[in-house]
């Protein structure tokens, strides 16, 4: 297993995931910003996996998961 950084943007708009960059190696702080003017959410991830497209893969999985989850407690 390699560390990885992962990048990305959400539209909360239009609850899209843009994956912006992967990274090897844990880079910075694992965070999420929000852009207001824009509707944006910055995320910041550390994954393990043993590729960079397995670690985006991961963390596209997990934002799909988490959004599912928001919309059965919103249900």
């Amino acid at each position: 297993m390699h560390r990885w950084t992962v990048v990305a943007l959400h539209n909360e708009d239009s609850q899209a995931l843009l994956v912006a960059g992967v990274v090897a190696g844990w880079q910075g702080d694992e965070s999420s910003s929000l852009y207001t003017s824009d509707n944006l959410y910055r995320l910041t991830s550390f994954v393990e996996a043993p590729t960079a497209d397995e670690a985006e893969a991961k963390v596209i999985k997990e934002f799909e998961a988490a959004l599912a989850e928001m919309a059965a407690e919103e249900d």
